[in-house]
């Protein structure tokens, strides 16, 4: 595993800030500008978008309604893991056609399903070559995926992105609301942005249940007894 450092959110925003992108007069911004928006892109990138952004390699769907913090989200994309393992976050930038960058934010967030008492216990758990920034400029902090140099990446890098996300054994159980978000430029200039929520909901370890427990008692008790009488 990757060296783990305890964080808490992934967001990135952007403010314009002119830069050389291969066209003149193209304002971008800063991944790191997102703290004075509460970690959010669209203080400043005011042109909403859909169909850019796409979550893979789920583990489903799920509506809790009205989550424990009031929010209704409606049927969200669902990842799982169980506590002391390491979860696959994907997603991936459809037609893009200037330049971006990806948050990972809301690590901090409380459960959404049992208790707003549960909160995520988590390390970075990506392999080496597969950088993402911390921010840590705000608080809570928070991920980008950008060039390396508070920059934004061009269309043709559009993914798929992983972040792989360890959860400590000693996370509770229940369901916790995470999310993505792209924001950038266009060739157009137009500030563009959207953000996607998604579940991420931490179960326990199954447990063996009564009939498998009965199961096991039986096979152990005929194998005992084959033993006993020897060879027919």
């Amino acid at each position: 595993m990757s060296s783990r450092r305890p964080i808490l959110v992934l967001a990135s925003v952007f403010v314009p800030f002119v830069f050389g992108l291969g066209w003149a007069g193209v304002a971008t911004a800063r991944p790191s500008y997102a703290t004075s928006a509460g970690n959010s892109c669209s203080g400043c990138h005011t042109t909403p978008e859909s169909g850019r952004l796409q979550i893979d390699g789920t583990d489903g769907v799920l509506d809790l309604g009205t989550q424990l913090d009031g929010n209704t989200r409606g049927a969200l994309q669902l990842f799982k893991v169980v506590p002391g393992n390491t979860v696959t976050l994907s997603m991936q930038v459809l037609s893009w056609d200037g330049v971006f960058a990806v948050q990972f934010k809301r690590l901090e967030k409380s459960g959404q399903q049992s208790s707003l008492t549960n909160f995520l216990s988590w390390l970075e758990d990506n392999v080496p070559g597969n950088t993402w920034t911390l921010q840590e400029v705000s608080n809570p902090p928070y991920y980008t995926k950008d060039d390396g140099s508070d920059g934004g990446l061009p269309a043709s890098s559009a993914g798929p992105f992983s972040f792989d996300l360890f959860i400590d054994p000693a996370t509770p159980p229940d369901v916790y609301d995470l999310e993505f978000a792209i924001g950038g430029v266009n060739t157009n200039s137009d500030l563009i942005y959207q953000d996607q929520h998604f579940y991420l909901e931490v179960v326990p370890e199954p447990a063996l249940g009564a009939s498998a427990l009965t199961m096991l008692a039986s096979l152990g008790a005929v194998y005992a007894s084959r033993r006993r009488l020897g060879p027919s």
